[in-house]
């Protein structure tokens, strides 16, 4: 390992940091890996960039505490809706889109995000949030990776997807208001 990746590492394990550990949704936490899917973010670093895409809910359900956000999370299979965050950081700026996709993943299946996928036709100057895009997921499972498009929709600056309320951060009065032209809504106050 270089010297750079043993930092990463340390400095990780010290803090603690979101995307430095998987996150299993499943119950049984002894399950065999052809009876689990899995879906991996990536971070790239280069010279005065960074891109990086976690997992912040599955199926709504987010990770308790400190971090509350994962690199990789491992789920049962079947049809699941996946939150995750796209972070683009040029020098000290750090924008930031919350997007979900929904996608059948099959047991057995490691799938990652390919990086910097997350594609739209919305140029940024007209987006209102939320818009839809698309992200390629490689499967890597078959031994010579698969590649396909899912289509997302992302809201730019942050926030939240959900069905109900439950989806949602505890809070009083936070609500899943729905979304024009989507089934699915986003975590907001009501308006007055």
């Amino acid at each position: 390992m270089s010297t750079r990746g043993r930092c990463r590492a340390l400095l990780c394990a010290a803090l603690g940091l979101a995307g430095c550990h998987t996150w299993a949704t499943y119950p049984q936490l002894d399950r065999p890996r052809d009876e689990i899917a899995s879906l991996e973010g990536y971070f790239r670093e280069y010279l005065i960039y960074s891109g990086e895409i976690f997992i912040s809910a599955v199926d709504g359900e987010r990770m308790a505490g400190f971090p509350w956000a994962a690199r990789r999370a491992e789920f049962a299979p079947g049809d699941h809706w996946i939150e995750f965050t796209d972070a683009r950081a040029i020098a000290y700026s750090a924008p930031q889109s919350v997007c979900v996709l929904q996608y059948r993943f099959e047991a057995g299946h490691a799938y990652r995000f390919k990086a910097h996928s997350r594609a739209t036709d919305v140029p940024w100057f007209d987006r209102r949030s939320p818009y839809r895009g698309t992200v390629v997921l490689v499967d890597e499972s078959a031994g010579t990776p698969s590649e396909v498009v899912v289509t997302t929709l992302c809201a730019d600056g942050g926030g939240s997807f959900c069905y109900r309320k439950e989806h949602c951060s505890p809070h009083p009065d936070l609500r899943c208001l729905p979304t024009a032209d989507f089934d699915i809504g986003m975590c907001g106050f009501p308006p007055d």
